[in-house]
């Protein structure tokens, strides 16, 4: 009795028989499923679809709109206080004052500092050019938005921009970064002034820099787990057999895919036994 329950719980000749099918090897019998069964993919396969899961997955990035307007409003304040600054004070001392109020000034040269303080004096119309020009150059990055890395970082073609409840695919091209940005600023200086200064271009320029925060932050953490949830969402069964159903004919040449229905129910038996 011992020696026949042992004997029992070995696996069947069946489900040798069944794992040893090789792909073109003819049959030399009719394979009828004695039960339904799961096909499963195999392993190459599940994992070249996992992989194409997680590449469908692009870039998440966050946009703070925010930024543009409490940038504006800096701009908007120092050009304020720069037309209201007493005129007999020593451009140093002025020069002084400003950066202390105003902390991101402080990559601004001397002469962009002098040309202002001239501009203020002696010319109000080119300061209110300058001021007009810089805050249209700024309005123009943040509506395409600004990237707080570069680009090529990413490699991609596309990203996912979240901007609170809203979400929309956007081409990379359309959105810039500090690189791509200074590649293009001191030609869109031009197109707008086309009879600016040296110095006035070089102001206009430094003064955009000053104030050219990036509204788009890239969110590392959500885009790994949403890689993470496709590659998991992918299935590993591929499609069933019904008890009843004929997987192999008698003489037939044995394909891919009949493999794999028969690999999975000698699994199948396996599992059982």
């Amino acid at each position: 009795i011992t020696a026949s329950l042992i004997t029992a719980l070995y696996p069947s000749n069946q489900y040798r028989e069944y794992s040893n099918f090789r792909e073109g090897a003819i049959s030399p019998e009719e394979i009828i499923a004695p039960q339904t069964f799961s096909v499963y993919k195999r392993q190459e396969e599940y994992s070249k679809e996992g992989v194409s899961a997680r590449t469908s997955i692009v870039p998440i990035v966050r946009l703070n709109e925010q930024i543009q307007n409490t940038t504006l409003v800096n701009l908007e304040t120092f050009l304020a206080q720069l037309r209201e600054l007493p005129k007999q004070m020593r451009p140093d001392t002025l020069i002084h004052t400003l950066k202390q109020t105003h902390t991101e000034l402080g990559a601004l040269s001397e002469s962009t500092f002098q040309e202002l303080l001239t501009s203020s004096n002696y010319s109000p119309t080119t300061l209110q050019k300058i001021g007009t020009i810089t805050k249209t150059l700024l309005s123009g990055a943040y509506q395409q938005g600004i990237l707080d890395q570069n680009k090529r970082d990413l490699q991609t073609n596309q990203i996912t921009q979240v901007s609170g409840n809203a979400t929309d695919k956007v081409p990379i091209d359309q959105i810039l970064d500090h690189e791509t940005f200074i590649q293009s600023l001191q030609s869109l200086i031009k197109h707008q002034w086309a009879e600016a200064t040296a110095q006035q271009t070089k102001t206009i320029y430094e003064l955009v820099l000053a104030y050219f925060t990036p509204n788009l932050s890239y969110d590392t953490q959500l885009t790994a787990q949403q890689k993470q949830e496709a590659e998991d969402n992918v299935s590993r069964i591929k499609g069933t057999v019904l008890k009843g159903e004929r997987i192999v004919d008698g003489h037939d040449r044995i394909s891919a895919d009949d493999i794999d229905k028969l690999n999975s129910l000698a699994q199948y038996i396996n599992n059982r036994q």
